[in-house]
């Protein structure tokens, strides 16, 4: 009676208001992450060439407040869903990520680097909390996935010497014409046109056809214009793969697919740095076999890797650090100016050492494959399994060239954490958004 009488007196009803804040916190963290409180930097500001320094305190505030609103929203809104989350190998890999820290030569901005990365994946799992029903997240997702496009697109036509690449840019000013948009560096921009093409193309089978269309037509434009290699290449190769781990049965069939895979993308990649055979294999077909010099960087980091390699240099703590830039443990190279290793994998070894990188692949790789399986079998909402699982192989491959892997504020690693969650959510029957198996809602607001 007193929602008739709300709507009866123009006032918005009890639902409506908790909808609207939802999609409110749901956007928000989005944009944090996509976008960020420091859109379209100036690479020509001698700033770049300069040590890494601990995030400002603006940033550090948004995201503290971000993540108190999403613990509060978890634990009025039946937090017990989340419990799969925390299983022991999450548990000791998040552990043994601190630990690292702790031990670290830079063991203050480890640490804080490291609290922000949990702020980061809890408001990841809260988002998964926050769409009411299936179409409540599609059209989440649009407004989200369209925001990031009006932000990218206005800075290409208002900004471009802040939003696509300039000779006066004192980083790799060889790459001059490529789209960056908000971001940093085209790569960063062409991954994450890549992964709004993914959510675009569940918006269009969820939601609206047109308008994910739409989504989906403006990111790959912009990825194309972006220059971005490895993500013009790695983006229809999900979409085969994830074809086919669907379609597969049985977890060691899906296994030898992803992990075999990615050894194989790892041997001909990192390989290529200390293997002779390798690098004149990749030549003979053409390819670049310095992967426009990651070479330098890879032998640099193995290197460095060898003199930590229990604990590593700490918790994203080694690149842009002061000994790093200035003495890069005695090696004359110009990968000490590097801003990560470009390779994920590479750098897990490098910072938080071997054991560290044994757990977190286990976490990270293993484990979400038997969460398929599960998630396939129960038939919760196929294509947001789908969708969960084109964003993970897209993460986990495009490290083998790329960096993104617990860094904090970054939407690569954002969304690696949604669809991981999603994907353990998904095969332990703790519905997302809200559904059951006959797509009716069994949300439970308190």
């Amino acid at each position: 009676m007193s929602t008739d009488l709300a709507q009866a007196s123009g006032r918005p009803s009890r639902v409506d208001v908790g909808t609207f804040l939802r999609g409110v916190l749901f956007v928000a963290a989005y944009s944090y992450s996509w976008i960020t409180l420091y859109p379209f930097p100036d690479l020509s500001d001698p700033i770049v060439l300069q040590p890494a320094k601990s995030l400002g305190l603006i940033n550090q505030s948004v995201a503290v407040i971000l993540g108190i609103l999403s613990i509060s929203f978890i634990y009025s809104h039946d937090w017990r869903r989340l419990k799969p989350i925390f299983s022991p190998l999450f548990i000791a890999a998040m552990l043994w990520c601190g630990f690292s820290g702790l031990l670290s030569p830079h063991a203050d901005i480890a640490i804080r680097r490291y609290v922000l990365t949990l702020i980061i994946m809890t408001i990841a799992a809260a988002t998964l909390l926050l769409p009411r029903d299936e179409r409540h997240f599609g059209g989440l997702i649009a407004a989200a996935t369209l925001l990031v496009l009006f932000v990218c697109y206005a800075g290409v036509v208002l900004f471009p010497l802040r939003s696509v690449h300039q000779f006066m840019d004192l980083n790799e000013p060889q790459l001059a014409g490529a789209w960056r948009g908000s971001f940093t560096h085209k790569n960063d921009a062409g991954s994450a046109m890549a992964m709004i093409a993914l959510l675009g193309l569940y918006v269009a089978r969820t939601r609206n056809l047109v308008v994910g269309g739409f989504i989906v037509g403006a990111s790959l434009v912009f990825l194309c214009f972006s220059l971005s290699k490895t993500s013009i290449a790695l983006l229809p190769v999900v979409l085969l793969m994830t074809s086919a781990v669907t379609a597969m049965r049985g977890a060691p069939a899906r296994g030898l697919l992803v992990i075999g895979g990615l050894v194989l993308f790892n041997v001909f990649t990192i390989g290529s740095a200390f293997s002779t055979p390798i690098s004149d294999f990749l030549a003979s077909l053409g390819f670049d076999s310095s992967y426009t010099q990651r070479n330098d960087v890879w032998r640099f980091a193995v290197a460095q890797l060898a003199l930590r390699p229990l604990t590593g240099h700490g918790f994203q703590a080694f690149w842009r650090m002061n000994d790093v830039i200035y003495n890069g443990g005695g090696t004359e190279t110009w990968a000490i100016q590097s801003p990560d290793g470009h390779n994920d994998y590479l750098d897990l070894a490098l910072t938080i050492g071997v054991p560290g990188l044994i757990l977190v692949v286990l976490w990270l790789v293993v484990s979400p494959i038997g969460d398929i399986g599960r998630g396939l079998r129960t038939g919760n909402d196929p294509a947001l399994t789908a969708l969960f699982i084109q964003l993970w192989l897209f993460g986990i491959f495009r490290g083998c060239l790329e960096t993104a892997f617990f860094t904090g504020g970054s939407p690569h690693w954002f969304m690696m954490s949604v669809a991981i969650f999603g994907l353990r959510l998904q095969g332990s029957s703790a519905l997302i958004p809200n559904l059951t198996k006959n797509g009716k809602n069994t949300g439970r607001d308190r």
